[in-house]
């Protein structure tokens, strides 16, 4: 399969007034309700991950005291619980007689450090590796509770963790540190913080580091066996370059694996607008907590990359706090699970991403919220009365498919070139409109004759959205 996603001007040669729109998430029901005794405001960090058919909802269980309403006798301890689904919409709560709390292990935890001192981040990773030991396959990251370490732990079925060994990089490890296996490399690969001062300075952990102004990035590293790691750079950010990211959920496109795609949160401490704050709700509260927690912000960003190291962080917001109210607009809002869900639509008949989100964090026990996207939906070459002229790529299946959507009134047109850009007789398709993700588009002769060339396309849009556009 080719896919081409129109989410940049990367595969753009010539353009005449089309332009690329960000679209937004759609927010659907609460896909975890966390109400019970052992859960509280710092519920996060949440993985979503597929298993044979059924997808587990890994996530902090933190019953730390909130900064606004704060939970009577819940102990300042952390744990890792999990939630399972079927159908990626609705999650439900497996009893798994595993950790003790309160005198009962009727509860779905599946780990907790007992070591001492808080869980600050738990990351479980499903390893696709051929190679992988089997008592390996679940794979997670914590940070050593106050240590610039990382530990390893293994698991052969996902619930019953072991710890391997320590990893260190040049870095910290206090949010979420993403992983992945790159089957083309044959390498494991993970995002994860660190620290630079506002004149470029780099920190290579906490030693010299101010919570409030000091730079919050993203650093790449890399590894063949998991455990020894190599630290390959920052990554390089085309855009809005002093925007501090506290996550980066960077992860290959499922439906693309050559392009990244993250959904970080971005974080800004507005404590030069306090007059601002004093109007939006609970201010009560907020004046009487210290230091940032007051009045620092968070929302989610989405940002795109083709090699793993520049990206390309868009400055419109992919999903924001909303509309006021008594649980958002605070530290930790638009935290994004890691981790997408192919699922089915509302009606019941197509197919979407659904993506999870917390809600209520720091203010009362975070349940987590699904929204869900269109596929390829994250952008789009809109035009109306625009022509696109893609750069040549050599044409390998004989079958093309458009995901798109127009007016009633509009319409989407394709005509292929040769290298040069000259029009091939025979291969201008019919006119095409409506709401599709896998439309088919036919041309008079068959693309089987110009399979193994190399051509272009010329996109004509009238009122419309184009997503993607496939051969298989």
């Amino acid at each position: 399969m080719q896919r081409f996603l129109c989410w940049d001007k990367e595969n753009i040669l010539e353009n005449s007034n089309a332009i690329i729109l960000q679209h937004k998430l759609e927010k659907k029901n609460l896909a975890l309700v966390n109400s019970e005794d052992w859960e509280g405001v710092h519920n996060g960090y949440s993985t979503v991950i597929k298993v044979g058919d059924t997808y587990r909802m890994y996530y902090r269980i933190c019953g730390q005291n909130g900064f606004v309403y704060p939970a009577k006798d819940m102990p300042n301890k952390n744990m890792v619980g999990v939630a399972e689904s079927k159908d990626g919409i609705t999650f439900t709560k497996p009893i798994l007689n595993k950790i003790e709390y309160n005198g009962s292990r009727e509860n779905n935890a599946v780990f907790y450090r007992d070591n001492g001192g808080n869980l600050d981040t738990f990351t479980v990773f499903y390893d696709p590796n051929p190679d992988c030991p089997k008592d390996e396959k679940f794979k997670a990251l914590a940070r050593d509770s106050g240590t610039d370490i990382l530990d390893y732990y293994k698991s052969a079925d996902g619930y019953d963790f072991q710890y391997v060994a320590n990893i260190r990089t040049n870095g910290t490890y206090d949010t979420y540190n993403v992983v992945y296996w790159d089957e083309d490399k044959k390498q494991y690969v993970m995002y994860y913080r660190g620290y630079r001062k506002k004149d470029g300075t780099i920190l290579n952990g906490y030693s010299g580091m101010d919570e409030v102004n000091d730079f919050r990035d993203v650093r790449l590293a890399v590894s063949r066996d998991f455990i020894n790691w190599e630290f390959v750079d920052f990554i390089k950010i085309q855009n809005s370059k002093e925007v501090q990211l506290y996550t980066n959920q960077i992860t290959p496109y499922y439906r693309e694996k050559n392009t990244l795609i993250g959904f970080p949160s971005r974080y800004m401490d507005r404590v030069g607008d306090k007059e601002n704050l004093k109007d939006m709700p609970i201010w009560d509260a907020r004046s009487k907590i210290e230091g940032r927690g007051a009045t620092a912000l968070t929302d989610c960003g989405i940002m795109t990359s083709r090699d793993g190291l520049d990206f390309n962080l868009r400055k419109g917001a992919f999903l924001t706090p909303g509309p006021e109210n008594s649980s958002n607009w605070w530290y930790g809002n638009c935290s994004m699970a890691y981790g997408m869900v192919e699922t089915l639509a509302d009606d019941g008949e197509n197919r979407e991403i659904s993506m999870y989100v917390g809600e209520n964090y720091r203010v009362k026990k975070v349940d987590f919220r699904r929204y869900t996207i269109r596929l390829d939906g994250f952008f789009s070459w809109y035009g109306d009365g625009a022509t696109v002229t893609t750069k040549a790529f050599t044409l390998k299946h004989e079958n093309m498919y458009a995901n798109f959507a127009t007016s009633a009134l509009g319409s989407l047109k394709f005509t292929i070139l040769d290298k040069n850009g000259k029009e091939i007789k025979g291969y201008k398709s019919n006119t095409l409109f409506g709401d599709s993700t896998n439309r088919p588009v036919r041309f008079e002769k068959s693309l089987k004759d110009l399979v193994g060339k190399e051509i272009k396309l010329k996109i004509e849009m009238t009122d419309c959205d184009l997503y993607s556009y496939t051969f298989e």
